[in-house]
């Protein structure tokens, strides 16, 4: 590509590329316009010169720029009438670059005479091997070409993949893609077009596959010569071990291994098989081998190949410095802290391949520069990942049947889905404010259908909150505020059935580089409490209403929870991006304590906007409610029942790497 230094000069008859752009001539529609122009801006020969203002890395990087080329002008014109004509149907377009010159500056405009773009008028499967027809035509798949269509090589493409894939899991093992040649006949516009279905030599007839022996080989980095001690059989499946015990029991492995003997040949089943090995945590590597019988060659054998971790048992350490400064008008704190996490993990705790984590972590905030102490916390938590669905009171039927996860049977929900045990001690103490104490349990699951969603349901939730505030604390916030005093008052946060639902979305990029994120949470608590309790005064004529310890101290906290925060992502260049993001919540209390008032949502399942997550001008915790309502002293202590917040960022590298 021509460039220059900055530092060189420009001759007479040399112009810097300033822009390119396209001009689209024609007198139809065009379908998915701006897919079609991205493809084509893929086709530039010569990049255009970036902005000098912005973003701020092109202050550094203007060591080279591109200067206007005729000849590469020319070539990229030709690129792209032959992509418009054997790509998207445009057989008679003509594309001429035009430059615009404006002192040093060259604008090329790429004029192109598109022409009648041709469609579909038919579309047929031919083979010789009727049998290979009848089943092409009965896939469940829709197929990717539409009669009335415009032609488009993509869709073609898509099509040829369908056609594959769907074979491939009917036993067609050995079904390529260059079996579907594509033929075509144009007149008046239009097309016939035919997929022709090729045979193989020499049979004539694409043959089916069956699945023959299964062989799953547990501690073994050499593939070609696998020694073992130890064998098992379960569901036809052999199982080998290097040792004298197996690192994952056969009857946990078999759950993961969707190769069965005797099954037809299905690629998804393969797979899904190494999807789901890969994914267990005792395993570093993982390759699913086939061969066919040397006895019958319709039949498929399979070896898996295992290899363990080397430890069992991995640990982790870490410790982080951090400064801040508050300022809030004439009051400024400076602080530093130190905080330090230390964690174990079990990569296999009962044989099966489950995953227990520990974690230990503390931090200390100090005010500078007295060195007071002003924050420290302490946490303890245990984690345990069950490779598998442990249906607790039959939950995920349930959540199969009333399609609170769209578009998943049971069947998938047990094969795919991982359930997830928690158990914890957290501490904060704020030494002027106050103190909150919490333990957790909880029991749910995960599933991960793809790569851009995760559900994640917490079926079982108990969350125990101890509030302390100081003196000081209490006559300044709360005595004059009897809503933010009863937010503050110990509580216990229940699901037996159901406490929360959560779920992530985030869509991969078009070719506008485009893309779209979802977060939702609906959240439950004290509602089987609340029910139970009622159903008992029905029967036993009282008005109780249910607390825990002495004298009532703890409220069953009972509210309902939603919140919806969307994100949309939009490249500007390449090191740039645009990002909008809007997120609402409402969180809304029932019931009433044992002396008659309503209950409040307690403080820390109430909203709160600022921080790195949120608004990142103000501290977390800063902004609210209503508004900002600036406060003299920190920690930020600022909540409510309901969120509405919006952003708006524009990001970029500031440097090269």
């Amino acid at each position: 590509m021509p460039s220059c230094k900055t530092s060189q000069v420009i001759s007479e008859e040399q112009h810097l590329l300033r822009k390119n752009q396209l001009v689209f001539k024609t007198d139809e529609k065009i379908d998915n316009k701006e897919a079609l122009r991205f493809e084509l801006e893929s086709l530039y020969q010569q990049e255009q010169n970036p902005p000098k203002l912005w973003p701020p890395k092109n202050w550094f990087d203007r060591d080279s720029l591109t200067l206007y080329d005729a000849a590469l002008a020319e070539a990229t014109a030709e690129a792209m009438e032959k992509f418009l004509k054997n790509k998207k149907g445009f057989y008679h377009v003509k594309v001429k670059p035009a430059v615009e010159f404006d002192g040093k500056q060259a604008t090329v405009s790429y004029v192109m005479d598109l022409g009648r773009r041709y469609t579909i008028r038919s579309y047929n499967i031919m083979s010789d091997d009727d049998n290979i027809v009848k089943e092409i035509n009965n896939l469940a798949s829709l197929p990717a070409i539409t009669v009335g269509d415009p032609l488009d090589a993509e869709l073609f493409e898509l099509e040829r993949t369908r056609i594959t894939s769907g074979l491939q899991n009917l036993g067609y093992a050995n079904f390529l893609g260059n079996y579907v040649e594509m033929v075509g006949d144009s007149a008046d516009y239009q097309v016939d077009v035919e997929f022709n279905i090729l045979v193989p030599p020499p049979d004539s007839i694409h043959q089916q596959y069956y699945i023959g022996e299964v062989h799953v080989y547990t501690e073994h980095l050499s593939e070609t010569d696998p020694d073992f001690n130890l064998t098992d059989t379960v569901n036809h499946t052999v199982y080998y071990s290097k040792s004298d015990d197996f690192v994952v029991k056969p009857d946990k492995l078999k759950n993961n291994i969707y190769l069965r003997k005797g099954m037809l040949y299905l690629k998804n089943n393969r797979v899904k098989t190494q999807k789901t090995l890969s994914n267990l945590s005792s395993f570093r590597y993982v390759n699913v081998k086939e061969r066919i019988n040397p006895d019958q060659d319709t039949i498929i054998d399979f070896d898996i190949f295992l290899s363990p971790h080397k430890h069992k048992w991995i640990s982790e350490t870490g410790v982080d410095l951090f400064y801040s400064t508050f300022g809030a008008t004439d009051v400024q704190q400076n602080l530093f802290g130190v905080s330090a996490s230390t964690g174990l993990q079990n990569r296999n705790l009962f044989g099966g391949s489950e995953k227990y984590s520990f974690n230990l972590d503390g931090s200390v905030e100090l005010t500078i520069p007295s060195l007071q102490a002003n924050r420290w916390s302490f946490g303890a938590n245990n984690a345990l990942e069950l490779p598998r669905l442990v249906d607790l009171f039959s939950f995920g039927k349930f959540l199969s049947k009333v399609k609170i996860i769209p578009r998943v049977n049971y069947q998938r929900l047990k094969e795919e889905a991982r359930t997830d045990i928690a158990l914890g001690y957290n501490f904060t103490k704020s030494i002027q404010n106050f103190s909150i104490s919490s333990f957790n349990a909880s029991w749910g699951y995960s599933y991960k259908p793809n790569n851009t969603q995760l559900y994640k349901v917490r079926q079982l939730g108990l969350n125990l909150f101890i509030f302390n505030p100081t003196e000081q604390f209490r006559i300044r916030n709360l005595v004059d505020n009897q809503l933010l005093a009863k937010s503050f008052e110990d509580n216990v946060s229940t699901g037996f059935l159901f406490r929360d639902l959560s779920y992530f979305y985030q869509g991969p990029k078009n070719n506008r580089g485009r893309s779209v994120g979802v977060l939702g949470n609906i959240e439950f608590s004290g509602m089987e409490v609340f029910l139970t309790n009622k159903l008992y005064n029905l029967f036993s004529g009282s008005d109780l209403v249910w607390e825990l310890g002495p004298g009532g101290r703890f409220n069953f906290a009972k509210y309902v929870k939603f919140e919806l925060d969307g994100r949309i992502y939009k490249d500007v260049g390449e090191s740039s991006q645009i990002a909008a993001r809007a997120d609402f919540g409402i969180v809304v209390p029932f019931g009433k304590t044992s002396d008659g008032t309503l209950l409040t949502v307690p403080y820390l399942s109430q909203f709160f906007v600022g921080g790195p997550n949120s608004n990142r001008a103000w501290q977390l915790r800063e902004l609210g409610p209503g508004g900002y309502l600036e406060i003299q002293d920190p920690p930020f202590f600022q909540a409510g029942d309901i969120k509405l917040e919006f952003n708006l960022e524009y990001r970029w590298d500031w440097f090269w790497f």
